[in-house]
């Protein structure tokens, strides 16, 4: 048996995989729209997952981001 160089279908659909689920993630900008998840034990069945908030403070060393949404803004800072 000889080994070939051409891709076979199983490389191929790999690499097609890969393409799909690489995420090029970007540094967020002041003013972004945003969904933070609210935590399983804090919400009821009926609840929404996610909250929509937007980004009003960047901090440039750690790119951790202090957040408002609806009700105010969010204690702490997230990434």
């Amino acid at each position: 048996m000889t080994q070939t160089t051409e891709p076979t279908g199983i490389n191929l659909a790999s690499r097609r995989m890969l393409k799909r689920n690489r995420a090029d993630l970007r540094a967020g900008e002041q003013g972004d729209n945003v969904a933070v998840p609210a935590p399983p034990v804090d919400r009821g069945r009926s609840d929404p997952r996610n909250t929509l908030g937007i980004k009003i403070y960047r901090r440039e060393d750690t790119d951790q981001y202090k957040i408002v949404v609806k009700a105010g803004i969010l204690s702490g800072l997230y990434s």
